[in-house]
């Protein structure tokens, strides 16, 4: 048993505890999971440290899994909101059998540390980014008055109040890579597959987020070096396809431009998704993506209605949507439009005319997902939808049966296949669908 345990606990509820917004949920429709980035990256800072992925096992079986942790002296886990109670039921029991110290980070106990320290279970509480400060507490022997002047470190009653940001993104060690064939995104063409970080940080003020308080709005970026080292050792892993996990990948255009560039000279091959805003993007850029192994961009598109992207504060209009989407199209690139439902002041006409400018849009894909309101965004709790809570799960329901179950999308997505792998991962993905859907229908 390795001293220090990076741990992903079980869950009920089938969320996948996720670093930039707490968690994900896995989909009414479509499951997918993918790896836990930021653990990989402390398993490589962290001396003697082992991850323990929990997240498919019922409590109980979970707990089995400390009553021999003799020699264990921390207990690591990143912590979301939407899955803070119930990771805090399952921390209080592992404290009744085990003496290791209790270390969270994430959304959560950077936005809400009081709450995530007041019942006493857990022992730190990190705020910000995790990598630079992680070991100062390992190495303290629990000095109190050192740790105090640790920013982003809280305990008892101790609440630091500056988040920590690191700024040479280059100082951080490539993360620690475990393959796991649980792992799977309905959007990969090609397996085994990871994710990476290439940058950090958003200077946008869309309300409903909370990445700059996580990672602050100063666009922060690793050396297009170190990126392709990091890629390089990837490949030597017999990874095929990279999701980047970045939220603003293509904000430097520059910097992305002489990175396809990097990896077109050095004839590295592999596919990539990533994120993206369709206002940093140009036809240019676009195409230079594609040709160094870009194949599917994901736009946060979230509404069709002109007035809910201003109270978002977006910063986008629905031209430059259109705009984006026809240029990818153009160039064979496929796209994930991203819908939220449930806007503040949204009608049930607000939401069915998203539906309508979805279904235009034709994207590749589309994911409709019910704003959750985070806390410490920017969201005005006054101002939530109009609708109550099962009005919007029925439109979201809705959502997906009127994009995904026209007979001229089913063809289209068959006929634009290009590997095995991908047609396998279509059939699984479909199957999900409806499945979900018929449940969906029936309920």
């Amino acid at each position: 048993m390795p001293e220090i345990l990076l741990l992903i606990p079980p869950n009920k509820e089938g969320f996948i505890r996720d670093t930039y917004y707490g968690c994900w949920h896995k989909r009414k429709f479509i499951n997918y999971s993918w790896p836990p980035l930021y653990l990989y990256q402390l398993n490589s800072i962290i001396k003697n440290s082992k991850i323990v992925d929990l997240s498919e096992l019922s409590f109980e079986y979970g707990l089995n899994y400390f009553k021999n942790a003799k020699n264990l002296k921390f207990i690591v886990c990143n912590i979301g909101t939407f899955t803070f109670k119930e990771d805090l039921m399952f921390l209080k029991e592992i404290k009744k059998i085990t003496t290791a110290k209790i270390i969270v980070f994430g959304q959560h106990p950077t936005v809400e540390p009081e709450e995530t320290l007041k019942s006493g279970t857990i022992d730190f509480a990190l705020r910000g980014e995790p990598e630079n400060i992680i070991n100062d507490i390992i190495n303290n022997k629990f000095n109190k008055k050192e740790l105090k002047k640790i920013n982003g470190v809280c305990f008892g009653k101790h609440i630091s109040k500056k988040t920590v940001i690191i700024n040479d993104l280059n100082s951080i060690p490539f993360p620690k890579r475990i393959k796991n064939k649980r792992y799977y995104n309905p959007l990969v063409k090609n397996i085994p597959y990871t994710t990476m970080l290439l940058t950090r940080g958003c200077p946008f003020d869309c309300i409903f987020c909370t990445v700059p308080t996580l990672f602050g709005k100063t666009f922060r970026k690793r050396s297009i070096e170190s990126v392709i080292l990091e890629i390089r050792q990837v490949l030597l892993q017999g990874y095929k396809e990279i999701f980047i996990r970045d939220e603003n990948l293509t904000l430097d255009k520059k910097y992305l431009k002489n990175l396809c560039n990097e990896i077109i000279n050095e004839n590295l091959k592999f596919t990539w998704i990533c994120n993206s805003r369709v206002d940093t993007v140009d036809y240019d850029l676009l195409k230079l993506m594609k040709k160094s192994g870009c194949h599917l961009i994901k736009f946060g598109v979230e509404s069709g209605n002109q007035k809910t992207l201003n109270l978002l504060r977006k910063g986008i209009t629905l031209l430059q949507i259109k705009n984006t989407f026809r240029i990818c199209k153009k160039i064979s690139i496929d796209t994930l439009g991203h819908f939220m439902i449930g806007s503040p002041g949204e009608t049930r006409n607000d939401i069915l005319n998203t539906i309508k400018f979805a279904i235009d849009l034709d994207p590749t894909y589309a994911s409709f997902d019910v704003l959750i309101y985070y806390p410490k965004s920017n969201v005005n709790l006054q101002e939530k939808s109009k609708l109550s809570v099962r009005e919007l799960n029925n439109l979201h329901d809705y959502a997906f049966r009127k994009f995904y179950l026209r007979p001229i999308y089913i063809l289209k997505n068959i006929l634009r296949t290009t590997t095995i792998y991908e047609l396998i991962n279509k059939f699984r993905a479909t199957f999900q669908l409806w499945r979900g859907l018929i449940k969906s229908i029936i309920s």
